[in-house]
C-alpha cells in the first residue's frame, strides 16, 4: 500500500464495512472500531486506533477496508471527486482532469476504482461541503476517507501544502451557486405578486367599504359636509359619514 508515512501518524485510523443501500444506491461505508468491532464515531477518538492495527484488522475480521479520521488539528483537507474516472478508457473526466492539474499532491483511487481522494496540508474554506452535480466534495473534520494505497501513477508521495488550490476547487467545484434560471424566476415570482390598477380597484369595489368607495369615486361627497365619525376605511385613508347640513 502507498501511503505516506506522515498520514499513518496518531490515533485517527478505523475500519469500514461495506452495507448495502436500503433504497438500493451504492453500498454505505460504514466505519468500524477496529478493537471492538462496533460501529465508530467520527466524534469519538475513543473509537479509532493506529494505523498497524486497523490494517491488520482486516486480514483478522475480513473488515471491507481501513479509513483516516479528519480532525482540524491535525491541518488536512480531503477533496473527494466521486466517479471521475473510466477503468477501460483510462480517463479522467473534466473536472477531475482540472482539478488534477492545478496543485500535484498525494492522490488515491477510492474503493470503487472509479472516483479520487486528494489530500492536502491548509484549510479548508467556509461553505458548503459537497456538491451533487460536480460530484466533488472537501472536508477537514467530522468525517473520514477510506484509504487504499492505490496511488494515482501521475500522483506524488507528499501532501502538498495548499498554495491556492482548495479556494480554487472549492469556488468552482464545491460551492453551490444560484443560477440565472433561479434568479429570473424569482424576480418573476415578486412581479406577479403586484397588483395592475384594475386589480387593485376591482378588491376595493367588492369590499366591505364599497358604497362608501363608490361615492367618493363618483365625487358625490363635495355636497355634503363631512363630520368626524368614522365608518370605514379605504386605502386613501379614513372615510367620515355624510350627514346633510
Amino acid at each position: 500500500m502507498l501511503i505516506p508515512d506522515e498520514l499513518k501518524a496518531g490515533k485517527r485510523w478505523v475500519n469500514f464495512r461495506l452495507v448495502p443501500d436500503k433504497d438500493g444506491g451504492k453500498p454505505k461505508k460504514v466505519p468500524i472500531n477496529p478493537e471492538t468491532g462496533k460501529n465508530a464515531m467520527s466524534n469519538k477518538p475513543g473509537t479509532w486506533t493506529d494505523f498497524e492495527t486497523a490494517a491488520d484488522a482486516v486480514e483478522r475480521y475480513g473488515f471491507s477496508g481501513i479509513g483516516r479520521m479528519f480532525i482540524k488539528e491535525d491541518g488536512y483537507v480531503g477533496v473527494d471527486v466521486d466517479h471521475c474516472y473510466d477503468p477501460e478508457t483510462n480517463q479522467f473526466n473534466e473536472v477531475a482532469t482540472a482539478i488534477l492539474a492545478r496543485q500535484p499532491t498525494f492522490a488515491e483511487f477510492s474503493p470503487s476504482g472509479d472516483g479520487v481522494h486528494l489530500w492536502f496540508k491548509g484549510t479548508k474554506p467556509e461553505g458548503s461541503s459537497k456538491n451533487t452535480e460536480t460530484g466533488v466534495e472537501m472536508y477537514d473534520s467530522g468525517r473520514y476517507f477510506t484509504v487504499t494505497g492505490k496511488k494515482l501513477p501521475s500522483a506524488p508521495m507528499e501532501i502538498a501544502q495548499d498554495a491556492g488550490a482548495l479556494q480554487w476547487i472549492h469556488e468552482n467545484y464545491v460551492a453551490k451557486k444560484r443560477g440565472p434560471k433561479e434568479k429570473k424566476k424569482k424576480r418573476k415570482s415578486a412581479a406577479s405578486a403586484k397588483l395592475s390598477d384594475e386589480e387593485l380597484l376591482e378588491k376595493v369595489k367588492t369590499s366591505k367599504d364599497a358604497d362608501v368607495f363608490q361615492m367618493l369615486w363618483e365625487g358625490r361627497w363635495k355636497s355634503k359636509v363631512m363630520t368626524a365619525e368614522p365608518v370605514g376605511i379605504i386605502p386613501a385613508g379614513f372615510i367620515y359619514k355624510n350627514k346633510v347640513s
